[in-house]
């Protein structure tokens, strides 16, 4: 896997746990 695409999948997991959060 390239780093790029690490990268946005990283922020996206993030995204999620952030979402999850504000519950």
């Amino acid at each position: 896997m390239d780093k790029e695409s690490k990268k946005s999948l990283f922020e996206r997991v993030l995204n999620n746990f952030e979402s999850i959060e504000q519950l």
